[in-house]
């Protein structure tokens, strides 16, 4: 881990580098491995660099349609006329990783619904709120 200003930095590494780390203590060390997320205010937030792997280990996904994954990639939050697929037993307030069509991961957001009352919806309300995407990279945010 690493402490920048109020937040706490997670990386991961190959345990060889710990030892090393340990040697040349007297460099200021920035950044190293994959960052996997940070602790800011006592909230754990996930690192884009760590969305591929977290979808393969987790369920807690849902699919949108081509319109919904373009929003989405330009930090636009999912309506329910996007969803093609929202795993069940996921509840409001749960974290999910937003997969387009192709099974490429968007990016990160947050449920705003439980998942068994996404039929009751009407098309134009939100289902999950943005928290990060692809996108971020190219608009700069």
């Amino acid at each position: 881990t690493l402490q920048k200003n109020d937040k706490r930095q997670f990386f991961l590494i190959p345990a060889t580098w710990i030892k090393l780390l340990e040697e040349i203590d007297q460099f200021e060390i920035s950044s190293l491995g994959l960052k996997m997320g940070e602790l800011v205010k006592e909230r754990f937030r996930f690192s884009l660099q760590t969305i591929d792997i977290l979808a393969k280990i987790t369920n807690h996904k849902i699919i949108v349609s081509r319109r919904g994954a373009e929003a989405f990639t330009y930090g636009r939050s999912i309506l329910k006329e996007s969803v093609l697929n929202l795993e069940p037993g996921l509840e409001r307030g749960d974290t999910v990783l937003v997969m387009n069509e192709e099974g490429d991961c968007l990016g990160i957001g947050s449920l705003t619904i439980d998942s068994s009352r996404l039929d009751r919806l009407s098309k134009d309300k939100l289902v999950v709120k943005n928290l990060v995407d692809i996108g971020a990279y190219v608009r700069g945010a």
